[in-house]
């Protein structure tokens, strides 16, 4: 007759007739010293699980395949019978033979801790546990004394490699505790959406008054500059007073710079920001950030490009989407953490007679705009990866998701502009400006940074008996 199955996990199978229950040789009080298929079957499965794991493409392709066994069996009518990944009434030495390659292959894709770092090695796991020859065998006969009355004897040195012909307890107690340890994903099958997407948006105050000399007649003509709001240095949006454009300006006549600071006509539009943010196209970045910078700075003459005088209020803006896939989430769960390190913290200061050189710039109090940055009290400016809170991950079918998005921060409306101290001192050139004044604040930090943490919930090879 033909062979009559139970099914068991993962598509193993096992004749009806044997017990799939009862205790294993993996418990700390184990007596027994004799195999039997339960044994087997507990870390079979254990290879296969994590085998299924270490899916990184719908296909589907595995990092590790998992193990597969076609046997032919003779049946009672003498007819063979394929089977596969069964387990029969006799222990089938060559699978777990075969099982040995595949749990060392697995061994590196999975993370030591439940935290961002190192993957383990075979050597460096076979150390910490100290099985085998504690590098890369496992131990095939174990060392054992002979007694006789009650004295010792002899002593068999422990021996390492495959199975020997009788397969010891602690043979494959060692093969369970290999498996036990692999159970952390480290930043594996992560996928990055718009790779750190950014937006930035500046803001300019009427403060210049332009003079040109003629080109041809040398005639002095002088103007102010409006508001304008704008990612980038656009001489289209500059229209003088005098209603030339700038354009018309720059070929017809020479530059002689701004020469007057107005900080009556000063004040933050936030609106029109906001305005021309939604305008602006996203553009790529290396990181994740929210920066708010204002500024009143002086230069020295050096380029078209750069007045002498400037209120300026910028807002930088840049995010990503992590997804991170379990492809096997129905059968494998799991919990999932993310972690971010090395966050390079801009933060304002409360000292209004304080001032800084080249780039960031120091203010009072009043200064300062809240932006909304949901996960920004999560960075930290260690180089110790933090947790970020599990509010921001979302679950969605096979993917643990958390978007640091762009677009998730307010911009306020008009308000009252801050009032300087004095006019900038001015600086020695446009990367010196030693004396003027300002404010920064915010946080950033790179893409490479973020890492997600997966612990998976296996079925087999969990008690940890020692």
């Amino acid at each position: 007759m033909a062979f009559s199955w139970q099914q068991i996990k993962y598509g193993w199978v096992a004749l009806t007739s044997i017990a799939l229950t009862g205790t294993t040789i993996y418990i700390a009080s184990n007596i027994r010293r004799h195999i039997q298929q339960i044994d087997i079957i507990e870390f079979a499965l254990g290879t296969t699980e994590r085998c299924l794991a270490t899916q990184h493409a719908t296909n589907p392709l595995y990092r590790v395949n998992p193990p597969s066994f076609v046997r032919s069996w003779k049946n009672t009518n003498g007819v063979d019978e394929n089977v596969t990944n069964a387990i029969g009434y006799y222990i089938d030495k060559s699978m777990i033979v075969s099982l040995d390659t595949t749990i060392k292959r697995l061994v590196p894709y999975y993370g030591m801790s439940n935290s961002p770092g190192e993957n383990w090695t075979v050597t460096g796991l076979w150390a910490h546990l100290g099985i085998g020859d504690k590098t890369s065998e496992f131990t095939s006969v174990p060392c054992w004394t002979n007694f006789q009355d009650g004295v010792a004897v002899s002593t068999n040195i422990a021996t390492y490699g495959n199975y020997s012909q009788h397969i010891y307890v602690e043979a494959l107690q060692e093969r369970y505790k290999v498996l036990n340890a692999l159970e952390y994903f480290i930043d594996e099958n992560k996928t990055i959406i718009s790779n750190g997407v950014s937006r930035r948006v500046a803001f300019w105050n009427a403060v210049y008054q332009d003079f040109y000399s003629n080109k041809t007649t040398g005639v002095i003509v002088s103007g102010y500059r409006p508001a304008v709001a704008r990612g980038s240095f656009d001489a289209l949006q500059i229209q003088n007073v005098l209603g030339l454009d700038f354009y018309y300006y720059d070929t017809n006549y020479y530059m002689m710079g701004p020469e007057s600071f107005y900080q009556d006509a000063a004040y933050y539009d936030g609106d029109l920001m906001k305005e021309y943010w939604d305008s602006l196209p996203p553009s790529p970045g290396t990181s994740i950030a929210l920066s708010f910078f204002c500024s009143a700075k002086k230069y020295p003459y050096s380029t078209w490009l750069e007045p002498n005088y400037e209120y300026r209020v910028e807002i930088d803006k840049s995010g990503a989407i992590f997804k991170w896939a379990n492809y096997h989430n129905t059968n494998i769960p799991s919990t999932f953490k993310v972690y971010a390190m090395g966050a390079t913290a801009i933060v304002g200061s409360d000292n209004s007679t304080e001032s800084k050189t080249n780039e960031w710039w120091y203010s009072p109090a009043e200064w300062h705009r809240v932006f909304y940055c949901p996960y920004e009290e999560d960075f930290s400016e260690t180089n110790l990866y933090t947790q970020i809170s599990s509010e921001y991950i979302i679950e969605d079918g096979i993917y643990n998701i958390i978007n640091f998005g762009w677009d998730e921060f307010d911009l306020p409306g008009t308000i009252p502009p801050p009032t300087f101290a004095a006019e900038p001192s001015g600086g020695v050139s446009v990367s010196n400006n030693t004396g003027s004044y300002g404010t920064s604040w915010g946080m950033t930090i790179p893409l490479a940074n973020i890492k997600g943490v997966r612990k998976f919930q296996f079925s087999y090879c969990t008690n940890k008996f020692w």
